[in-house]
């Protein structure tokens, strides 16, 4: 990389942590983009160099974070030998959950400043660089559990994820109820209900 495209990658990357920061505490609509050029360090005048507005920063950051805590999980999951639908989503969502609770800054985000009407094509979007592809892990998935008949399956992850952020919010935050490690039982329990709502009605109930 030469010493401009490094300096642009530098000046985008400022601006991708202020809007990450800024939106990890407020939302998108309250966020100006005075106050992430403010945040950056930078002129107004380059942040529409990278970006077209606010919104457009706003798609790439959540490209950005989603990409990131879906490949850590699917490449632990690659790594062990799970070959039960409901037990591979649980590991899925236990390895995100662990993933929250170690960055809390990063469950605000995902609690705040996430559209999760477009969760599911932010996952199928082609990453312009790397080698892990979120829509081939998305389609393999399915495609080596397609025994299990699911209907819908875009609706269930849609539905599994906004819970599980919603629900470990206050006990990784606070500690109430009570712990996110107390809690699990219960989220995968629900986890369960949902992939239970998504077979066909051939499919013998999974527990």
């Amino acid at each position: 990389m030469s010493r401009i495209q490094n300096k642009k990658e530098q000046k985008r990357k400022l601006l991708m942590d202020a809007a990450y920061n800024i939106f990890s505490k407020k939302s998108i609509s309250n966020t100006s983009i005075n106050d992430i050029v403010t945040k950056a360090g930078v002129a107004k005048g380059t942040f529409y160099l990278y970006f077209n507005d606010k919104i457009n920063i706003a798609n790439a950051l959540a490209y950005e974070k989603t990409y990131d805590i879906i490949v850590k999980a699917a490449r632990s999951l690659e790594r062990v030998k799970i070959f039960n639908i409901v037990d591979a989503i649980h590991y899925f969502a236990n390895n995100i959950i662990d993933q929250l609770s170690a960055a809390p800054e990063l469950l605000d985000y995902f609690f705040n400043a996430i559209d999760w009407t477009e969760f599911i094509d932010l996952i199928k979007q082609k990453k312009n660089s790397g080698d892990f592809d979120c829509l081939k892990l998305y389609n393999d998935f399915f495609m080596k559990y397609k025994k299990a008949d699911l209907k819908d399956p875009e609706i269930m992850i849609f539905i599994i994820m906004r819970f599980i952020v919603s629900s470990c919010y206050s006990p990784i935050k606070n500690g109430k109820p009570c712990s996110v490690e107390n809690i699990k039982p219960y989220i995968f329990k629900i986890i369960t209900s949902i992939i239970n709502l998504h077979l066909s009605d051939s499919t013998d109930i999974m527990k």
